[in-house]
């Protein structure tokens, strides 16, 4: 069926309220940390909202997208004066109608209606966890420009107001996931990040078939010096992970005087380890799967170290391993 974009009116305000009511769900589902509130259809700020661009038609425009006698989506255009000349503030095309150039039609007439009020450029929000929505931009000419980063004052979260912990260890047998978690961490936080493994590989075989425990002490004392100077030049929290089982009660020890925090994960099947232990594309090589298996048998068993916290990470991705750890340590 083909679609015809138009002017809305009043008239159309249960039909965009939907509509609109829906875009905010979606986002309140991906967007956690400032969600957007689902509000009830026909109340509250949404018809106000409407009501107030309806009665200033130059300043601001809503477009719809009618297929027949359905209004599959819509976009809410206004002049603005920063950080462009126009804002679609709002654009958002049912889920059933997308991939049919619905949201390119209404992209289309917004930019019409702004260059014909003398605007030089349009600007669009996006969350960023939103991929989808980014592609569009890209697809249809936005380039991204300005982030904004929001953080939550609910009288709950303190986490702007507490001071990060002076190092972060993610420890855990070989497989759970450790380097990429902590690769994670490090980007989210721009955080200094110190891998044993990669210590140990300035001076001994990748294969791990020349480890002493010599040569293991070298490393460990390196990281922990670094630790030091990374903390005495106010870098925090530094990351930490590949430490070996007694080397998470060597590093308490050793950093007395610094807050540590360990965030120990484990995977509860067994298949499934075995597999990421034996992957090829690993990054490490390690490959005793039988080993990995019992070390995180020993972690889920054992009493947990001060400061230490147990994450089952095997059904969770990375970036929600990310966010459980930086409320554990917050």
């Amino acid at each position: 069926m083909t679609f015809t974009i138009r002017t809305s009116t009043s008239q159309d305000q249960e039909a965009i309220l939907a509509l609109w009511a829906q875009c905010l769900s979606y986002q309140s589902s991906i967007e956690h940390v400032h969600p957007r509130q689902p509000l009830e259809v026909g109340h509250g700020p949404l018809s106000a909202r409407l009501e107030q661009t309806w009665a200033d038609p130059g300043h601001e425009c809503i477009f719809i997208a009618d297929e027949g006698r359905r209004t599959t989506g819509f976009a809410l255009v206004t002049l603005a004066s920063s950080p462009c000349d126009g804002r679609i503030e709002t654009i958002y095309v049912d889920a059933r109608h997308r991939r049919r150039g619905v949201g390119r039609a209404l992209i289309a007439a917004a930019v019409r209606w702004l260059r014909e009020r003398g605007a030089g450029d349009v600007c669009v929000e996006v969350i960023v966890s939103d991929q989808g929505a980014e592609g569009f931009c890209r697809q249809v000419g936005l380039r991204p420009v300005l982030v904004t980063y929001i953080a939550s004052l609910t009288p709950e979260d303190r986490s702007m107001e507490t001071p990060p912990p002076d190092v972060i260890v993610v420890a855990g047998a070989p497989g759970t996931g450790k380097t990429t978690v902590c690769e994670a961490l490090a980007e989210r936080l721009a955080s200094p990040y110190l891998d044993l493994g990669r210590l140990r590989s300035m001076h001994l075989d990748r294969t791990w078939q020349r480890m002493s425990a010599a040569d293991e002490a070298v490393a460990f004392e390196n990281l922990v010096a670094m630790v030091r100077n990374y903390c005495r030049h106010d870098f925090r929290p530094v990351l930490v992970s590949d430490l070996t089982e007694n080397r998470l009660e060597d590093i308490l020890l050793d950093l007395t005087d610094l807050d540590v925090r360990i965030v120990t994960l484990v995977l509860d099947d067994p298949a499934l380890h075995k597999r990421r232990v034996l992957d090829e594309t690993r990054d490490s090589g390690y490959r005793d799967w039988e080993a990995a298996l019992a070390w995180n048998q020993r972690t889920q068993q054992r009493a947990l170290l001060a400061g230490e916290h147990r994450l089952n990470a095997t059904r969770l991705s990375v970036d929600e391993i990310v966010d459980q750890i930086l409320s554990h340590v917050a």
